[in-house]
């Protein structure tokens, strides 16, 4: 069907698509070897696969581009091809594969339209041409390619494909997301604006020939009204979220946080949208004091990690005293290494505690006070790393 449809909107595009499952990308690949590759552009197509080899993760591979002979050679047919797998274990409905088939068929007849522009002219007219964008573009391209599958969508019957696709889209901000950068995701913030353009558009009564033409002119346009600073202000909320989620905050304090103490007003719009497209409620503001907290001023988490620190010793070295012995010191410090696999940053001194514990140890032996010496080497080494040396540990 997809087929079909693209065909009518665009006579010299074909598409494939290879869907496999988990790690079998290559194996499915093989077997379809002579459908694929009778293409007129099979060694281009050959050299695009080459380039992922490894492919699992579903996506928009690359297009072939290539000219047919016609009238003796005396003139050309432009023949394309977009190419595509789809790993259907990514997917847990039919209408979430549909809704991904979509999306990626969006960046195919993106490039399509980028050949077809002034600066582009004479460029690109034969060979591969694969995907390769700025992080800014990719963003702003996967926001046009939801507004396109998620309209396309509701076309052909999928009532809450808009709002369903937003979920997804807002539940991943703040989840710790392995398959793709949910930063790259920035629909929820089209949302409304898609919804009015569905809206309108259903007046209409557009013919099913006619579907992909119609989403296709509400990607454009609604997509155009998100600029540059639209997706810097998309990041300003998702990349805060996504390093806390990362360090397994719950979903709740993370919205807290950018609710209640985010001084810019665009991360606090968005944090609420969320909230309100999940149905989550924030932490409220007095639960969050003491939590490392990525929309707050990095000053502050700077202090609070400080405090923390410091807190940590002085309990663990009490008990050293109490018990006579550094294995408090060591205990607290292991505790910590097990946190810091886990992300959490915030107080960490496990290599200032391991050598306060030798500190305590040898001066108990050499008659000298254990407290004092614990205190003094932990002075020395409790900024071993630094907080910003740490916080790209913790993030890795």
């Amino acid at each position: 069907m997809v087929t079909r449809q693209v065909l009518d909107l665009h006579p010299n595009l074909e598409t494939v698509f290879i869907i496999h499952g988990n790690g079998r990308f290559a194996e499915i690949l093989e077997t379809r070897e002579h459908e694929i590759f009778r293409h007129a552009g099979a060694k281009v197509i050959s050299h695009i696969l080459e380039k992922n080899g490894a492919r699992d993760l579903s996506g928009f591979l690359g297009m072939a581009i290539t000219h047919e002979l016609k009238w003796l050679g005396l003139a050309s047919k432009e023949k394309l091809l977009a190419i595509f797998n789809l790993n259907s274990d990514e997917f847990g409905t039919p209408k979430e594969a549909r809704r991904e088939i979509y999306h990626m068929l969006w960046h195919a007849l993106d490039l399509v339209n980028v050949r077809r522009r002034p600066e582009y002219a004479g460029k690109f007219r034969s060979g591969p041409m694969i995907p390769k964008r700025s992080p800014l573009n990719f963003a702003k391209l996967n926001l046009e390619a939801d507004i396109f599958a998620s309209s396309m969508s509701m076309l052909l019957g999928e009532e809450d494909a808009l709002q369903g696709l937003a979920a997804c889209r807002a539940i991943d901000s703040i989840s710790p997301v392995h398959l793709r950068r949910a930063e790259d995701y920035p629909f929820i913030i089209a949302l409304d604006a898609s919804k009015y353009a569905h809206e309108e558009l259903m007046r209409i009564k557009p013919k099913r020939n006619e579907y992909l033409l119609y989403a296709a002119q509400i990607a454009h346009e609604v997509g155009r009204a998100f600029d540059d600073k639209s997706i810097r202000n998309w990041w300003g909320f998702s990349e805060p979220a996504q390093d806390m989620a990362w360090r397994k905050f719950p979903k709740e304090v993370i919205l807290g946080c950018a609710l209640h103490t985010s001084e810019d007003a665009f991360v606090r719009a968005i944090g609420h949208l969320v909230c309100e497209i999940t149905n989550i409620s924030p932490l409220s503001g007095l639960k969050l004091e003491g939590t490392y907290n990525t929309f707050a001023p990095q000053e502050q988490n700077k202090l609070l990690h400080r405090e923390i620190m410091e807190k940590t010793f002085e309990e663990a070295v009490a008990k050293g005293v109490e018990e006579d012995s550094g294995t408090p010191l060591i205990l607290a410090a292991n505790q910590q290494n097990e946190n810091l696999a886990e992300g959490i940053i915030l107080g960490w001194c496990g290599h200032a505690l391991q050598a306060a514990a030798r500190a305590f140890d040898s001066a108990k032996k050499t008659g000298a006070s254990p407290l004092q010496a614990a205190r003094m080497e932990f002075e020395g080494t409790k900024d071993i790393p630094d907080w910003e040396t740490l916080r790209e540990i913790g993030s890795k």
